[in-house]
């Protein structure tokens, strides 16, 4: 399984598949992210854990197959990819975690940033170690799914949530976390894709029926 995530991470490496990764799933086949567009960063991110005693260390943890930035004209979102191979049934909080860990990054960067320059002010900035203008970069996960058996695990935080019995209001202040979930092999429109994702999806999505399979690489003869 390890190898086959191997495979799928440097695959998805090349910023040509990832733009239009992103451009198939995200904006229908549009093309609004070039390859010149992204810019890979470093999955391995610091994060806090707690050891015994209550000590606080830096663990530094893969915590995502990649990270990059992706320039929206003037605008920049932080995309982290996670490739499956298996149903995670606890993946939505994996997901969570992920987003949660790149936006603290952001802001511990900030706040070294800071204390460096040694231009907070006010106490509210002493204490948030940022301004009041500062804003962190959007961040995007997508969990990239391979496998054979259709995804039947949780798709959002509180399909993972025992809510059984609670009041209307009650459940309106519970926050959800969706996930975003391209399925290899049960993508609709192979169409929006441009690149070889489009007969890599294909491929897989019909290899357990010979004759559409012989038919999709048929219509696909070129790539082939």
């Amino acid at each position: 399984m390890q190898e086959q995530n191997n495979i799928s991470k440097d695959y998805f490496k090349r910023k040509d598949r990832f733009a239009d990764l992103l451009n198939g799933y995200i904006y229908h086949g549009q093309q609004m992210i070039r390859a010149d567009d992204i810019k890979e960063m470093d999955p391995v991110i610091p994060v806090p854990r707690v050891y015994g005693q209550g000590v606080i260390l830096q663990a530094n943890v893969n915590i995502v197959d990649l990270i990059n930035k992706v320039q929206l004209n003037c605008h920049v979102v932080l995309v982290a990819l996670q490739n499956q191979t298996r149903v995670h049934y606890a993946m939505p909080i994996r997901v969570m975690n992920t987003d949660a860990a790149i936006y603290y990054e952001q802001w511990k960067q900030l706040y070294t940033s800071h204390r460096q320059a040694k231009d907070l002010i006010e106490r509210a900035e002493f204490l948030s170690g940022m301004k009041k203008d500062d804003k962190l970069k959007p961040v995007i996960t997508l969990v990239v799914y391979f496998g054979q058996q259709a995804w039947d695990g949780p798709r959002t935080l509180k399909e993972l949530l025992d809510l059984s019995g609670l009041d209307e209001a009650m459940l309106g202040m519970i926050a959800d976390y969706p996930m975003n979930l391209p399925e290899v092999r049960s993508f609709k429109n192979l169409e929006w894709f441009h690149s070889d994702i489009r007969q890599v999806f294909g491929f897989l999505a019909y290899a357990q029926d010979k004759t559409k399979l012989k038919n999709f690489m048929k219509e696909n003869e070129a790539a082939f």
